[in-house]
């Protein structure tokens, strides 16, 4: 069936998938596929290395595989290649970047190898494609309120209103000094308004972090961008430099034969 994940990827209780990468494994595959002499096992390894990776067991319908794991995160290869330059040889990302033009010369672009390094769609502000719940959104206005003059003046009026009225009810009054009820109310305001002011406020950070994140990437994205572009035009001077040269050659023979001409 081809390339397939089990039980989570790297949680199928195998110590050994902990360490290896399906482009290894690939690499193995395919080394005992040009190596084995039975016929019978080199036919059936080479169909499965033909068959690309899935993330799940799906069912296929009319021959065609449902999902593929390279047409949503990008090249396994690439992934390596980068992760391996970056996380174990500690290389720069713009360093990482030329060497991947060296290695995937011939199978990617440079705008390609820049995505797939910087990965896809980072511009997009994670607010847009946030749906909040209702419990979210009474949060959100909840913080919003509480956080405002208008909340302030409004809670100072009830509770002077609240001391007052009582005051000037005397005996009639449903809540006599020292306003034991008012204590109440106050506490148990306090008491649910605090979570949800911090049910916001975790979420505004979590927000910050992803627009923090975003912003990392596209400053990486242009920086490499930048560097590329930097190095194609000290390429450009250089060969013109070498035109230059050229031509001064050119004249100065030709310059020479005329002389020669003459003579």
């Amino acid at each position: 069936d081809g390339w397939c994940t089990y039980n989570g990827d790297h949680t199928s209780m195998y110590d050994v998938n902990l360490g290896l990468t399906k482009t290894q494994v690939r690499a193995n595959v395919r080394f005992i596929a040009d190596n084995t002499e039975d016929k019978v096992l080199k036919a059936a390894l080479y169909d499965v290395l033909d068959c690309p990776v899935t993330p799940e067991l799906l069912p296929i319908h009319d021959d065609q595989i449902e999902q593929k794991s390279e047409d949503a995160v990008g090249s396994y290869s690439l992934q390596d290649f980068f992760t391996h330059m970056i996380m174990i040889r500690g290389f720069a990302p713009s360093k990482t970047l030329r060497l991947a033009k060296l290695a995937y010369a011939n199978e990617f672009t440079d705008e390609e190898l820049i995505r797939q390094l910087t990965l896809t769609g980072i511009t997009q502000r994670a607010a847009q494609d946030e749906k909040s719940t209702l419990g979210q959104r009474a949060a959100d206005a909840v913080a919003r309120f509480a956080g405002s003059w208008a909340f302030i003046f409004s809670f100072i009026a009830v509770m002077v209103l609240w001391m007052a009225g009582n005051v000037l009810l005397a005996s009639r009054a449903f809540d006599a000094y020292p306003f034991i009820l008012l204590n109440l109310v106050l506490s148990c305001i306090a008491a649910v308004q605090a979570p949800l002011i911090m049910m916001s406020q975790n979420r505004q950070e979590a927000k910050d972090r992803q627009r923090a994140e975003n912003d990392y990437r596209v400053n990486l994205k242009n920086e490499l961008i930048i560097d590329d572009l930097y190095r194609k035009l000290d390429r450009i001077l250089e060969n013109q430099q070498r035109i230059d040269q050229r031509l001064e050659r050119l004249e100065q023979n030709n310059q020479r034969k005329e002389k020669e001409q003459h003579v």
